[in-house]
């Protein structure tokens, strides 16, 4: 669809500075490939077709209403948030019916998760590079990525195991230098 290419000019992090731009398309590739990581050290047995797709498009309701700072976000009631992503949701709907259909909650932590995660070495990355507005960002991404693994299926043996993976790529990612990233 024409209308799912402008993911590829939605920028993200439009209230920050930032060492390089990142488009919607960019955050949802990563998060798809995070899920899927994130569901192999899961032992998931799911749906992959449909976690795959809701990675991908996790974040649609941007084309319409451009990322939203999270700072702002969290500001917002949870009437208010569920209002602005319900607008732009019923708009969407028109493109893609089979939003309408909830995926299992699997899928659903495990792309909350993935999402965190791409937050976090977003972040990570910025702050590598020398950003210094990246510091709270990096503080709060941190803290929500703990609390979407303690959401993760398969029990406690499995979200460790998530943790002690992930803990491990995000302190890689903090410390490679710039010259090792390229």
């Amino acid at each position: 669809e024409l209308e799912l290419r402008q993911m590829s000019v939605v920028r993200r992090w439009a209230t920050r500075r930032t060492t390089r731009d990142q488009t919607l398309a960019d955050h949802s590739f990563y998060v798809c490939l995070y899920a899927d990581q994130i569901a192999d050290l899961l032992e998931w047995r799911g749906d992959r077709s449909k976690l795959t797709r809701i990675a991908l498009l996790h974040d649609l309701d941007e084309l319409v209403t451009g990322d939203l700072p999270g700072s702002w976000k969290h500001m917002l009631s949870g009437t208010a948030r569920a209002a602005i992503e319900t607008s732009a949701g019923g708009f969407l709907l028109g493109w893609f019916p089979w939003l309408r259909h909830d995926p299992d909650p699997g899928v659903v932590e495990i792309v909350r998760c993935a999402d965190a995660l791409e937050a976090v070495l977003f972040a990570a990355e910025e702050t590598r590079f020398g950003n210094p507005d990246f510091g709270v960002v990096m503080t709060d991404a941190m803290s929500r990525l703990e609390r979407t693994i303690n959401g993760l299926p398969g029990g406690k043996e499995r979200q460790d195991a998530v943790w002690h993976e992930i803990s491990r790529a995000v302190s890689r990612h903090r410390n490679d230098s710039p010259e090792a990233a390229r």
